[in-house]
């Protein structure tokens, strides 16, 4: 819940060429919940401004002349006549850049923008990142903003965020609002500057400057202090600035430096939604599936996820099309899940990739195809998501959609257990243990064996409870066995169950108790494990008709249960 996005369509392009108060509300900042810039999604809603005739009307090649001699005279180019643009996107690039190569700076931020989008050229992030370096060098404020942005995403520039905050500083000391509110933030977060709360305070106070809040004009220093943050921010908030409304909706959401309010929360990112930010629409979303600071209601929050998907936000994407999968607030529509899908995967959403594989893999919705499954996990595993590193490795280790190739499949299982995978921590243990992919190492296979079971996965608790029982890469332990085939029992581990039977069979670890066993290998024997019905049946022997009818009663009331979920389950 912690991105923000100012909504760049619901505002008015009223400026004409040349006028830097209104280009920069063009563009949006992104702030995630650890206080960085995602730019990425701002920038993908560009495309949707090139059209804009008056702007690239003023790249006309009578508009470049008028520039250039405007520039002569004075720092900053004065606004030209704006003639008729061209329709043809190859025309406009010419206009833009004889416009751009004669200083004017809209000219070069646009053309900057047809660079990144392809429009009229190849797409080129790089030539789209020098133009907007030429005129943030002009200290064009809009250009300095989007250079920042690039900065802090990598996108045709190596990714810096100390020249991020460069930049933004520079478009800040201009007086632009989104510019001072990230840089407050910056300073806030110490990302690409040392932390700073009193630097961030002065930047956060500036965005109320030329309201009409009481707060901003009142004498008390802004200092560092929890108070002074709270009220800059709701002064900009009462102000109506969109991005004060979600951080004063995060703050009640908090409690951070005010009193927390769940309900004060979606009031405030009711009043940003209402605006279009992104980030606030997803809050509501949140707010009214969990009934959280807002009365419980599916549809509503339907209404709020549907517009964060539609700007594009690839997080709202994939939880439409769960929510469309599910039926929650909606009817269930596979068509429109497996849409919202592919949209979230196609904007580099890991989660959206993995799951998108998964669905050729069995052909869920799509033709049957294991390569094309493969090439999407490799996509969400190329970006380090878990669970798309662990459904690689299995491709590898199977050789469905790739060829078989078990070092490979160790290689991603251990990515993926790294990151605290129970699955790829098991199949790494088995790997250590078998010796497929790996050099056997028993040690190895119980370290890997310990964390997956300790985070409940039932296949791990079972085989470090056989392990303890062989003694294999640890001592024999009996007890401990029990403690582990117990754990996986209860789960309803068909195997821990019959092992675990087996050993209140003979007292091994436990004192003997027949009734126990007699249960344990009656729901072994329903899971289909193995000869369990032979073992109890040697059991009943010695027990009376009382323990045998206690047993069957224990037996019929069993029922498993999941120590927790376990992460990600969701896409096994």
């Amino acid at each position: 819940m912690k991105n923000l996005l100012r909504n760049i369509e619901r505002i008015p392009c009223s400026g004409l060429p040349g006028d830097e108060t209104a280009l920069p509300r063009l563009f949006g900042v992104v702030l995630s919940g650890k206080g960085a810039w995602e730019w990425r999604v701002a920038c993908r809603l560009l495309p949707a401004l090139v059209g804009l005739s008056v702007v690239l009307a003023a790249c006309s090649p009578a508009t470049a002349a008028a520039s250039d001699a405007n520039t002569k005279k004075t720092a900053q180019p004065e606004n030209p006549k704006v003639t008729a643009a061209p329709e043809d996107p190859a025309q406009r690039v010419k206009w833009a850049r004889a416009a751009a190569k004669a200083g004017f700076g809209p000219a070069q931020v646009w053309l900057g923008v047809m660079y990144y989008t392809g429009q009229g050229v190849s797409k080129d992030a790089a030539e789209a990142a020098g133009w907007f370096r030429k005129a943030a060098g002009r200290g064009f404020a809009p250009a300095q903003l989007i250079l920042a942005g690039m900065y802090q995403s990598g996108e045709g520039v190596p990714r810096d965020a100390a020249q991020a905050v460069h930049w933004l500083q520079k478009a800040a000391e201009q007086g632009d609002r989104t510019a001072q509110w990230g840089l407050a933030w910056a300073y806030e977060k110490g990302e690409g500057v040392a932390r700073n709360t009193a630097e961030a305070a002065v930047w956060y106070r500036k965005t109320t400057e030329g309201t009409n809040s009481a707060w901003a004009e009142s004498t008390a220093p802004f200092g560092a202090q929890e108070e002074a943050v709270a009220g800059c921010i709701r002064a900009a908030a009462d102000a109506g600035l969109a991005f004060a409304q979600v951080k004063l909706g995060d703050m009640y959401e908090n409690g951070d430096g005010i009193s927390k309010s769940s309900a004060d929360a979606a009031i405030w990112y009711r009043k940003a939604a209402a605006q279009g930010v992104v980030e606030a629409q997803i809050n509501l979303w949140v707010c009214y599936s969990t009934g959280e600071g807002a009365t419980k209601d599916a549809a509503e929050a339907v209404k709020w996820l549907t517009q964060a998907a539609q700007q594009g936000l690839a997080l709202a994407q994939f939880n439409l099309a769960v929510v469309y999968t599910k039926g929650e607030g909606v009817p269930r529509d596979s068509e429109q899940a497996l849409k919202w899908l592919r949209r979230a995967a196609e904007c580099e959403f890991p989660a959206a990739q993995s799951r998108l594989g998964l669905k050729y893999l069995t052909g869920d919705g799509v033709a049957l195809d294991a390569g094309e499954a493969v090439k999407w996990f490799r996509k969400g595993a190329d970006q380090g998501y878990a669970r798309a590193q662990y459904n690689l490795a299995v491709s590898y280790a199977s050789g469905r959609g790739v060829e078989k190739n078990p070092a490979e499949a160790v290689r991603w299982f251990r990515k993926a257990a790294e990151q605290g995978d129970p699955n790829a921590q098991y199949n790494l243990a088995v790997c250590y243990a078998s010796g497929n992919g790996a050099t056997k190492d028993p040690a190895a296979a119980v370290e890997w064996l310990r964390k997956s079971a300790d985070q409940g996965d039932p296949s791990a608790q079972c085989a470090l409870g056989v392990i303890y029982i062989s003694g294999d890469g640890v001592g024999k332990d009996a007890a401990e066995a029990v403690k582990w085939l117990r754990k996986a029992a209860e789960q309803g581990d068909a195997k821990a169950q019959y092992n675990l039977g087996l050993s209140y069979g003979k007292g091994e670890g436990v004192p003997l108790d027949r009734v126990e066993a007699y249960m344990w290998l009656s729901l072994a024997a329903a899971g289909g494990q193995g000869d369990s019905l032979l073992q109890r049946y040697q059991i009943a022997r010695d027990m009376s008709q009382e323990q045998i009818a206690t047993a069957r009663r224990l037996t019929a009331a069993f029922s498993p249960h999941r120590e927790r979920e376990l992460a990600n389950q969701g896409e096994q």
